[in-house]
């Protein structure tokens, strides 16, 4: 049984960017917490996790994802030395 590779390139660029969107998730999470923002739990329930949803829903993100752009990989990259 082959494996398509087209398939797992696919998978790959898809891991990129929720590899991405993770990172930036966690960065989010200690830039609130470390600043202690000035912004009310009550006001804004999950401002991580709107990052999260924010990035992955991006159509760019979408669009360079689905042509197999390396952005994928420098974004996450990015994201990554934001927690460096």
């Amino acid at each position: 049984m082959a494996i398509d590779s087209n398939l797992v390139i696919s998978a790959l660029f898809i891991a990129f960017d929720v590899i991405a969107a993770l990172l930036l998730r966690r960065a989010a999470r200690l830039y609130m917490t470390e600043w202690k923002l000035s912004v009310k739990t009550s006001e804004v329930p999950d401002v991580p996790h709107l990052v999260f949803l924010c990035y992955l829903f991006n159509p760019i993100t979408i669009a360079s994802c689905a042509v197999f752009n390396i952005s994928a990989l420098s974004n996450m990259l990015i994201a990554f030395f934001f927690l460096a």
